[in-house]
């Protein structure tokens, strides 16, 4: 679609259009949605959360970078947090479990803005997404393995972040994926079969 210099993207021969962020990732992230707006009808037409279409977009093109054999399993709910009166709760569902030749991984995308140079503030991860991917090694991995959190690839963060520990089995790696690529940078670090 042709940019238009009014911040919209022009598409469609209805005169649809989809508000655009910039010219990088870190423009799209400044919103929670992304809209297809009728330009004539000057109206709202769809909202699509981008969190959701990240993930999505991130499922679709790692799938295609697979060896044969390998399974790739969106929002897979093996496990629950707990059980109470004998039934599960909280079910704990990555977005992605990545599984080949008997090893399992755990890859769960984020629509949020990192910062490599911010170790200060944590780099702007969040503590929550931590204690969730604790949670999925424990439960998808027995607690022995890798885990990537996958972000989008921004001026603020071009490299993989170097890998944190849960322990001296289980690490968690986080990974930026370039959109305009349509590849996830540092996937052999984790031991990914991408692109085999």
């Amino acid at each position: 679609m042709p940019a238009t210099g009014d911040g919209l993207e022009r598409g469609g021969e209805r005169g649809d259009a989809v508000v655009d962020g910039g010219g990088d990732a870190g423009g799209w992230l400044s919103g929670r949605c992304c809209c297809l707006i009728d330009l004539q009808q000057d109206s709202r037409r769809d909202c699509f959360p981008m969190e959701r279409l990240f993930e999505r977009h991130v499922e679709v093109l790692l799938g295609k970078q697979l060896p044969s054999g390998a399974k790739l399993l969106p929002q897979r709910s093996r496990h629950s947090l707990c059980t109470h009166r004998d039934e599960p709760m909280f079910r704990l569902k990555p977005d992605l479990l990545l599984e080949h030749r008997g090893r399992t991984w755990v890859l769960d995308s984020k629509w949020k803005l990192i910062d490599a140079a911010a170790r200060e503030r944590n780099y702007g991860l969040s503590q929550a997404d931590f204690y969730q991917l604790y949670a999925y090694g424990q439960t998808h991995l027995q607690g022995q393995g890798e885990m990537a959190l996958i972000y989008p690839r921004t001026e603020r963060f071009r490299e993989p972040l170097k890998p944190f520990a849960f322990s001296e089995q289980l690490r968690l790696w986080v990974l930026p994926f370039d959109l305009l690529a349509g590849e996830l940078l540092g996937g052999e670090r984790v031991g990914l079969p991408l692109g085999c």
